[in-house]
């Protein structure tokens, strides 16, 4: 999520939101956000507190709890990257982290099989926001249309197609115009075989094997960010454990792609025939089948470099990791 370009400081942002939360279908809490993070009255008498949470201070963050009826819910902003710069509150066009925390305000217990729902809405200048106020806007909010939306809505998700034509369908099922849910087409430069999204959600790669290279998309402009060589007909595409490094099956093997760097880190040599992709759970070691060959090539995950093979079977199809 990123802050409104026009709101620069902790204080400036939280003087103009007003967060409304809906927990199951009964219980309405309204979080009326001010610049000293102190809240209006809600719906019924109701504790509010301010959390002094120092990881939150120190990252440039704020937080806030409700209490009400025995549930506890617990709401933070966050910047997702730190510096200097951070240290005096959230700055404008930088991505946040926003994160709710529901549990029993007695026992500390997370609660669950919950459905919240939270949106962020522009406060008018010199406007007091009111229970009533953030009701009413809840209610606007859960309508279709687009006659009455929030500032921001956390509820948000896409649903993507990747498709037989160069380019893949971003398509928003909450909302849609003239009849259409499709949001946005990514065009590629060739039809895609495989993808894989990043462990944050921020990027999608896209093995295209009749050019013989990856797309990397960025999922927040839904914008092609490059497109790097990945050997000869790259198809299966797979990341491993920590995300640090993208691995693609092609005719020749393997081609490791460093996802900080978006370069090529190394191009390893298995056996012949397709190519299925796992790893240990930390990483160490990745097992990549050969189904021409019937083996099972044994990869260091850390030098990247081919270890040794072993004979497995005719046609090798899949391929798995277990510990013992």
């Amino acid at each position: 999520m990123q802050l409104p370009n026009d709101h620069k400081t902790t204080s400036q942002v939280a003087e103009l939101l007003c967060s409304s939360i809906i927990v199951g279908v009964v219980i309405l809490i309204a979080l009326c956000v001010c610049g000293e993070l102190v809240a209006t009255q809600a719906q019924v008498e109701t504790k509010l507190t301010s959390t002094n949470n120092k990881s939150d201070a120190s990252r440039g963050g704020a937080s806030q709890q409700y209490v009400n009826e025995g549930i506890s819910v617990e709401f933070s902003l966050e910047p997702v990257e730190t510096g200097p710069a951070l240290r005096n509150g959230l700055l404008s066009g930088t991505d946040t982290t926003v994160r709710f925390k529901i549990t029993d305000s007695h026992s500390g217990q997370p609660l669950t099989n919950l459905r919240p729902a939270a949106w962020f809405d522009e406060r008018t200048s010199g406007q007091t926001t009111t229970a009533k106020d953030c009701r009413e806007k809840v209610q606007s909010f859960l309508q279709p249309g687009f006659n009455k939306r929030p500032s921001i809505d956390l509820n948000k998700y896409f649903i993507l197609a990747l498709n037989s034509e160069a380019n893949i369908s971003v398509i928003d099922p909450l909302t849609g115009f003239g009849g259409s849910k499709l949001f946005t087409l990514v065009s590629l430069v060739s039809p895609g075989e495989d993808w894989v999204m990043s462990g944050d959600k921020k990027r999608l790669y896209v093995s295209m094997p009749q050019v013989n290279e990856l797309a990397v998309i960025d999922t927040v402009t839904w914008k092609v960010i490059g497109n790097i060589d990945a050997g000869t007909l790259p198809s299966r595409i797979v990341l491993q454990p920590d995300n640090r490094y993208l691995w693609i099956a092609n005719r020749g093997g393997v081609t490791v792609i460093d996802t900080v760097t978006l370069k090529v880190a190394a191009s390893i040599q298995t056996g012949s025939g397709d190519h299925e992709i796992a790893f240990a759970d930390d990483g160490s070691q990745v097992f990549v089948t050969n189904k021409k060959d019937g083996t099972l090539s044994i990869l260091d995950g850390r030098k990247l470099v081919r270890i040794g093979d072993i004979k497995v079977g005719s046609s090798p199809s899949s391929v798995a990791f277990s510990t013992l």
